[in-house]
């Protein structure tokens, strides 16, 4: 169960280039919401005498409803030669949300032989939704019995009911093992926005191919290979046309005829253990494509422009809708080699990896490619001293580059990250635990480069019998530079957020651990 109040105040300006202003807003909003969630599965399984023989049968409910409330009033500047444009804007919005969904399945596995199996499996569900907002606007004050804004207002409802089902194949023993599978997924998708008469209806049908081979190399290495393909359906949230116009610069409004969106996904893994000295190593790599990809269209008006039924977007505003489009590609490598230090007692180990994404977006009609590079490494010593004796010194640098075909230039960002922590803890039950970590970030929009330490203490005791209880005291954020910082990249826009977070605080705890099983047992 969830209640939620929210308060917002918001002020933001659109430039043409570096200095000529083409539109500025101020808006203050309230809102309320209360929801509810409701799940529940059952699972019957079964053995049979024979080995490998299994049924599977898996029943599952999940039921969530939820009503908000917000009020919103924006005053907004237009900018024209010689003059200046201001529009007032107050809004209400009522909105209610139903959904239930429910899914079966069976599973069943049949053995040949000693180092075969068969496996059939068959899922039907079904999921209903219902969605209203009921919008009321005025020019100056809201009017409750006013009648619903059908361009800014929805009714919509959704059903889909489908099934999944296939059969898969599985050779061999655990470390060598190679498993095929084919499934298939169909149903029927059918929505409709009553008050814009806009009826949705959608049909799918996907084939899901999937192969698995693992095998042991040798004694010390072994290799995964793995090839998925996946399947998203479109939320119905935003399969709906009615215009969301709450942020008179940016509005945003469903899109209808989204497809399902598909893609496949290769991936490798390979591990070597040294047994004699205790160094490991590790890479992974993937490769993923999508096709019909869950992009976005936006489209900055040049002049006031009508974008639903008595809806207009003032000049300079901005509206975005989802797409799809093809030319998705994300290619990530991971690796880790670790090697014990037996003179003091610990494990360092060398982490890294690369990403590389090309994500398709719509700008004012034209194609843009996102194109974002990541880079990432570090280095972590732990200590295996004793179990009284506990420290992690950790450091790691990330370099994140972004491109888009449309604005040539390339935007680079980079973090730091040192921590060290060490716990100590006597045998007669006094503990010490200390976590200091330095951030710094580079290269973000002016007043967002920071550079600060979070240091946290904690002192305690454990006491009655066998330790099983600890009284601590700890205090948070020692130096009170606690900050939090991040960047969002899309195909429009760079956003860099610094967002208000808890400083420091002082917490006395309470633990008692109860031990169910003696260790004989």
């Amino acid at each position: 169960f969830q209640n939620k109040r929210s308060t917002e105040n918001f002020a933001g300006v659109n430039n043409y280039g570096v200095s000529s202003p083409a539109n500025q807003i101020m808006s203050n909003s309230n809102g309320s919401s209360a929801g509810s969630h409701f799940t529940n599965s059952l699972v019957f399984k079964h053995q049979f005498t024979i080995p490998g023989r299994t049924v599977v049968v898996e029943y599952s409910d999940e039921r969530e409803q939820s009503t908000g409330h917000n009020s919103l009033v924006n005053l907004t500047d237009f900018y024209a030669t010689g003059a200046i444009r201001t529009d007032s804007l107050a809004q209400m919005v009522n909105q209610r949300k139903r959904a239930a969904k429910k899914s079966a399945d069976l599973t069943y596995t049949e053995p040949f032989g000693k180092k075969s199996l068969l496996m059939l499996h068959f899922s039907p569900q079904s999921e209903n939704q219902e969605i209203i907002r009921n919008t009321f606007s005025s020019a100056n004050q809201l009017t409750k019995s006013a009648k619903p804004d059908s361009g800014l207002s929805t009714y919509f409802t959704s059903r889909y009911l489908g099934h999944q089902g296939g059969i898969g194949y599985k050779i061999g023993a655990k470390e060598n093992q190679f498993t095929i599978e084919l499934d298939y997924r169909a149903g029927r998708l059918d929505g409709e926005n009553a008050y814009l008469s806009n009826h949705v209806a959608r049909k799918y049908f996907n084939l899901l191919p999937e192969l698995n081979w693992k095998m042991r190399i040798s004694p010390s290495s072994s290799i995964k290979l793995q090839f998925h393909s996946l399947v998203d359906l479109p939320v119905t949230d935003k399969m709906q046309d009615a215009v969301d116009n709450s942020e008179p610069l940016f509005y945003s409004r469903g899109n209808s005829g989204l497809l399902e969106q598909t893609a496949q996904k290769l991936s490798a893994r390979y591990t070597y253990i040294n047994l004699k000295n205790g160094s490991s190593f590790f890479v992974n790599l993937s490769a993923q494509k999508a096709e019909n990809y869950f992009s976005s269209a936006s489209f900055t008006a040049s002049s006031d422009t009508v974008v639903a039924q008595n809806v207009v977007l003032k000049k300079g505003g901005q509206i975005s809708m989802p797409i799809n489009m093809n030319g998705y590609i994300n290619l990530r490598s991971v690796f880790s080699f670790s090697l014990p230090l037996k003179p003091v007692k610990s494990v360092v180990t060398w982490n890294g990896g690369l990403q590389m994404a090309q994500t398709p977006g719509m700008v004012n009609g034209i194609r843009n490619i996102s194109e974002t590079q990541n880079y990432s490494s570090g280095l972590v010593l732990v200590s295996n001293i004793s179990s009284f004796i506990d420290f992690n010194l950790s450091y790691s640098g990330n370099i994140s580059r972004v491109n888009n075909s449309i604005k040539p230039g390339t935007s680079t960002y980079f973090s730091q990250i040192t921590s060290l922590r060490i716990n100590l803890l006597s045998k007669t039950g006094w503990l010490f635990q200390n976590d200091l970590t330095n951030q710094s970030y580079s290269g973000l929009a002016k007043g967002y480069n920071q550079h600060f330490c979070s240091w946290n203490l904690s002192a305690g005791k454990k006491f009655l019998k066998k330790q099983a209880g600890e009284l601590k005291l700890s205090v948070f954020d020692l130096l009170k530079q606690n900050r939090n910082i991040s960047r969002t990249v899309t195909e429009t826009y760079i956003e860099d957020v610094k967002s208000l977070v808890l400083e420091q605080y002082y917490m006395l705890t309470f633990t008692y651990r109860f031990k169910a099983f003696s260790s004989s047992k």
